[in-house]
């Protein structure tokens, strides 16, 4: 989670988050709300998707919880809390693919440099196995 490739990309995120939220002035997403989702999300996607794929059905209720929490039960306890009184039914449904797309993009334990590697190797690989 330490890697600087992760960190910077977190950090880009979370800036269009806070920005979209500075734009769109939508009275439910706010910076607090966009920073809390975006480390939960940084903290917990990677970690579900192994749990996931896994099967490990043992910590399967656990990131579940985790997911849910992330997508949608931070986002609703945020805006009660914040006392915003409308809360959109929309975020879940554009939260659930983002967390899911990020956990699968931050999931990768190499550096930057080790998963081109990686993408040039596979490229050749499907190029040689290609009819011609």
């Amino acid at each position: 989670m330490m890697r600087p490739w992760k960190l910077i990309t977190l950090a880009i995120g979370l800036g269009i988050l806070c920005y979209g939220s500075i734009y769109e002035q939508l009275g439910d997403w706010d910076i607090g709300v966009s920073l809390l989702m975006g480390i939960l999300t940084y903290l917990t996607a990677p970690w579900c998707i192994k749990v996931f794929y896994r099967r490990q059905w043992a910590l399967m209720p656990l990131a579940l919880f985790c997911a849910w929490f992330t997508i949608d039960g931070s986002y609703v306890a945020y805006n009660i809390l914040a006392g915003h009184m409308y809360v959109r039914e929309a975020n879940a449904i554009a939260s659930t693919p983002l967390y899911f797309m990020m956990g699968f993009f931050w999931l990768y334990e190499g550096t930057i440099s080790e998963c081109i590697y990686s993408i040039r190797t596979l490229c050749s690989r499907q190029r040689l196995h290609q009819p011609q």
